[in-house]
C-alpha cells in the first residue's frame, strides 16, 4: 500500500490513528526481549510514540523515527526525552542519524505493509542489528480485515515472504495480530523468496547492496503499442530475457518504461519477477493478456522468438509483475491529448454543467 507523506501530516492532523499497543504485545516484548545493558531499540514508523515510550520504559535508549511532522511533534509533546525523535524516510532518506553501533531490536509496527521497497529495506535493516538482535513486525493479517483496509494487513503470502532470507522466525498471535521475530539476517541469495506457485513463482535473487536504501531505476525501451497498454492499464506484465542489466532488478525497483520516437516515459514498481526456461514455459504459466491484450499467445511467442535469437532466449525468460503505482511519486507524467482519447474506454462519459 502506498501512500504520501502528506497524506500521513493530513492523517495524524485529523485525528486518525492505529490500535494501541495491547497487553499481549506489551508481555511479548518482556518476555522475549528484556533491555541488556545499554540496550539500543528503534522503533521505525514510530506516530505519535506510544511504542517508543514503551521500549524506553523497559530500559532501552530508544531511536524513533518516523517521516510525519505531525506525528513526531505530538510524540515529543507526550514523551519528551524517552527517545530520540528523528524525522526519517526509511526507505529514501540518508540513515546517518541512526546509531552506527546497531540495535538489539528493531520493531516495525503497523509500517511493513506500507513499504514500497520491501525486501530492501529489511535487508538494510537486518544490517543494523547487532549479534543475537531481532527485527519485529507487527500487522494485522488480511484474513480478519475488511476489504476497503486490506492494504494495512498481510496475508499468508506476503508472512511467507517476509521471513525468508533469516535464520530464524517465529510468529506468535497478539490479540488477532501477527508478531512476527525475525532473527539471523542471511545474503539474499541464501534463500530465494517464495512466491504464490510453487512450481513458477520465485522473487528475483538480489546483490548485495548497500546498507542504506536508496531509490533505484531501471530504464526499458518499449515501442509505442506496448507503451500505451501499459498508460492505459491493460499491460501489467512485460517480458524480458535474463541479461546481467534485467537480472539485476529486484521487487519493489521501479521500472521506468521509454518510448523511443516521442521520448515519453512512464514509471511503474516491479512487484514479482518469476524467471522462466524459455518463452514458451512463461507463456504457459502467465495469463497472455496481461503481456499483450491485443494478440494471441501464439502471436506473442513468434513475436518474442523474432527479437530474441535463441542463445538470447537461452539466458531465460523473466516475466515482470507491475501495478501502476509511480515509481517516482512526484514526477509527473502526463498523457498527451491524442493518446488519451485513444485509450480512454469508449463507454466512459463525462458531463460538464456550466
Amino acid at each position: 500500500m502506498s501512500v504520501t507523506q502528506d497524506e500521513w501530516n493530513t492523517g495524524y492532523a485529523d485525528g486518525r490513528r492505529y490500535r494501541q499497543l495491547g497487553d499481549r504485545e506489551r508481555s511479548l516484548l518482556a518476555t522475549h526481549f528484556p533491555a541488556p545493558a545499554d540496550g539500543k531499540a528503534l522503533d521505525v514508523g514510530c506516530g505519535v510514540g506510544e511504542l517508543a515510550a514503551h521500549l524506553s520504559s523497559l530500559g532501552y535508549h530508544v531511536d524513533a523515527v518516523d517521516w510525519s511532522d505531525n506525528a513526531l511533534a505530538e510524540a515529543t509533546a507526550q514523551h519528551e526525552n524517552a527517545a530520540r525523535w528523528l524525522r526519517l524516510d526509511i526507505e529514501l532518506d540518508d540513515w546517518t542519524p541512526l546509531h552506527t553501533d546497531g540495535y538489539d531490536i528493531i520493531i516495525l509496527r503497523f509500517v511493513y505493509p506500507f513499504l514500497k521497497h520491501r525486501d530492501r529495506t529489511m535487508r538494510a535493516l537486518g544490517s543494523r542489528l547487532r549479534p543475537g538482535a531481532a527485527i519485529v513486525v507487527i500487522t494485522p493479517l488480511a484474513a480478519d480485515t475488511p476489504a476497503e483496509r486490506r492494504g494495512i494487513a498481510l496475508d499468508e503470502d506476503e508472512l511467507a515472504r517476509l521471513g525468508a532470507g533469516w535464520s530464524t522466525v517465529e510468529r506468535h498471535d497478539a490479540e488477532g495480530l501477527a508478531f512476527v521475530v525475525l532473527r539471523g539476517p542471511q545474503p539474499a541469495e541464501a534463500k530465494p523468496l517464495p512466491g504464490p506457485s510453487a512450481d513458477h513463482t520465485r522473487y528475483a535473487p538480489a546483490g548485495v547492496r548497500d546498507a542504506t536504501p536508496a531509490s533505484r531505476q531501471h530504464h526499458f525501451t518499449l515501442r509505442e503499442r506496448y507503451y500505451a497498454q501499459v498508460e492505459s492499464g491493460r499491460k501489467t506484465i512485460e517480458v524480458r530475457v535474463g541479461t546481467p542489466g534485467k537480472a539485476a532488478v529486484e521487487t519493489g525497483d521501479t521500472i521506468v518504461f521509454r518510448e523511443p520516437d516521442s521520448g515519453r516515459e512512464l514509471d511503474i514498481v516491479a512487484r514479482r519477477i518469476t524467471p522462466y526456461g524459455s518463452f514458451e514455459e512463461l507463456l504457459d504459466a502467465e495469463d497472455p493478456a496481461r503481456i499483450d491484450p491485443d494478440s494471441t499467445r501464439e502471436e506473442q511467442l513468434a513475436n518474442l522468438r523474432r527479437i530474441y535469437p535463441p542463445d538470447k532466449e537461452a539466458l531465460g525468460a523473466l516475466a515482470f509483475e507491475f501495478d501502476h503505482r509511480p515509481g517516482r511519486p512526484g514526477h509527473t507524467m502526463p498523457m498527451p491529448p491524442a493518446e488519451y482519447v485513444r485509450t480512454v474506454p469508449h463507454h466512459t462519459v463525462y458531463g460538464c454543467r456550466a
